[in-house]
């Protein structure tokens, strides 16, 4: 399982976990969709919200996953999925069932805040890495499970501050949480249609 997720120490100091998690409190979480903006609690049962990437902890994540893609997936990447990354919380008996990632290439037509300006891809981008970054460690459950080209499931447990960055092509979900509260922070880097 060593390259099926790549996680990352980020070595995040709690001070600056506080910090992230003070600013993520100033947007609404609302009951999470699934693909083509369905609600589907049999399939996605957790709240979110939509965090724009001129955060400086979006910053923070893009060099993480910059690297860790020079470094093992060379992929053809050049941004977050509509330039958003999402604040997902699982509470009691929440989850979110097997899926993919990867979405039907779009022609992705977002403004980013901070210059205002019409942003258009005229490529047909596609979501290549998936990542998560763990905000909380107060809760049971919740393990991220992965299946790799074999079918075969791994079960990670990750710690708060760690990053797991994995192809957005994997299966995976999201097992119910036990007790607490498990807050993440999700993205996908995208880039042109595969070669």
């Amino acid at each position: 399982m060593k390259d099926l997720v790549l996680t990352i120490d980020t070595d995040i100091s709690n001070i600056v976990l506080q910090e992230i998690i003070s600013d993520l409190q100033h947007y609404d979480q609302e009951q999470a969709r699934t693909a083509g903006a369905k609600l589907d609690t049999q399939t996605r049962n957790c709240t979110t919200a939509a965090i724009p990437t001129y955060k400086w902890y979006a910053g923070m994540l893009w060099h993480h996953i910059s690297r860790v893609n020079q470094q093992h997936y060379h992929y053809d990447i050049t941004c977050f999925d509509k330039d958003l990354i999402s604040y997902i919380s699982y509470t009691d008996q929440q989850y979110y069932n097997w899926h993919i990632d990867v979405n039907p290439p779009t022609n992705n037509k977002y403004n980013r805040p901070q210059e205002n300006s019409p942003v258009q891809h005229t490529n047909n981008y596609q979501r290549k890495l998936s990542f998560s970054f763990i905000l909380s460690n107060n809760y049971t459950g919740g393990d991220l499970q992965i299946k790799d080209t074999a079918d075969i499931t791994h079960t990670l447990s990750p710690k708060q501050g760690q990053l797991l960055i994995f192809d957005s092509r994997l299966k995976h979900r999201v097992t119910p949480i036990q007790s607490g509260r498990r807050d993440v922070l999700v993205g996908w880097a995208i880039g042109p249609q595969w070669r």
